[in-house]
């Protein structure tokens, strides 16, 4: 058989229209020739959508002259080929080819290579749909490390902004504060009113202590002490303390500052963190033994 012989007969094939001795020799035909057979994988598709169509479709060429034969002759009609069955034994038949057997690999290969490519694909947008949950939730955060810092921030401003109006009150007097042995690094300042009926202690650089722990401020004279008061520190080591109802701050010689619990003690107890002496210059005593 030759190939354009073998071309016209395919659709017959396709369609079960031909008897048994034509359809042996296609596939015969088809099993040693890679171009009908991948002519026929191409026009399969179409042809089974033709067999669905019924009677809508025209007979095949010749069909009709071979059916007239048939009842003229009285002989039984041929059972029409299982096409199915034919299409299933050249498809076996044709995977014994090397050209086909080649072909049908590759379009495995390509169905899985398409399903591997689609899971990684999802998994990679799981993924990067986590991340952008874990970085909105940190964004979420910084954003409200950032509002407090802001508060904290602010409320500095305000102390401050209170520090440089009592600071630029006429008559004011400063006593600074070093820090002791067991906090080099902190430093504070006392500012005495003019009559010396209450005062301002800031400091700076102090750790930040536990809930049941406070520094308390202590005035000193003739070896007795006196609590001035009890604060606390924010987390950058600042703290305010307004000092009064101790009579005149200036009968006081020295000043210091320890840890106590955060109800205050009677007695300093705990280790001492801010000192200073309170003295006064000439024109300071001068300056309060003119105020009326």
């Amino acid at each position: 058989m030759k190939c354009h012989e073998a071309e016209e007969l395919i659709p017959a094939y396709l369609l079960g229209a031909l008897d048994e001795h034509e359809r042996a020799a296609l596939e015969t035909h088809m099993q040693g020739c890679p171009g009908c057979l991948a002519l026929f994988y191409e026009e399969s598709p179409a042809a089974v959508t033709l067999s669905r169509m019924g009677d809508s479709l025209p007979a095949p060429l010749g069909l009709k002259q071979r059916i007239l034969a048939t009842v003229d002759s009285g002989a039984r009609p041929k059972t029409r080929p299982d096409m199915a069955g034919g299409i299933l034994g050249l498809l076996r038949s044709s995977l014994r080819q090397p050209l086909a057997a080649s072909a049908m690999a590759l379009v495995a290969i390509s169905l899985v290579g398409l399903s591997l490519g689609a899971l990684l694909l999802w998994m990679e947008v799981s993924e990067l749909k986590d991340e952008d949950a874990r970085l909105s939730a940190s964004l979420r955060e910084q954003l409200e490390q950032m509002q407090e810092e802001n508060q904290k921030i602010s409320q500095l401003l305000f102390d401050q902004l209170d520090l440089a109006y009592v600071a630029a009150m006429p008559g004011v007097s400063t006593v600074m504060l070093d820090g002791a042995e067991a906090s080099p690094r902190s430093r504070g300042m006392l500012m005495i009113s003019p009559r010396a009926t209450w005062a301002v202690l800031e400091a700076l650089n102090l750790q930040p202590l536990p809930r049941d722990q406070a520094y308390q401020l202590w005035l000193m004279a003739n070896g007795a002490r006196e609590s001035g008061g009890t604060f606390t520190v924010n987390s950058a080591g600042y703290g305010q303390l307004m000092v009064q109802g101790m009579g005149s701050i200036r009968d006081f010689e020295n000043i210091g500052v320890s840890i106590e619990p955060a109800e205050g003690s009677p007695d300093p107890t705990g280790v001492n963190v801010l000192e200073g002496t309170i003295t006064m210059t000439p024109a300071e005593t001068s300056q309060a033994q003119d105020l009326p």
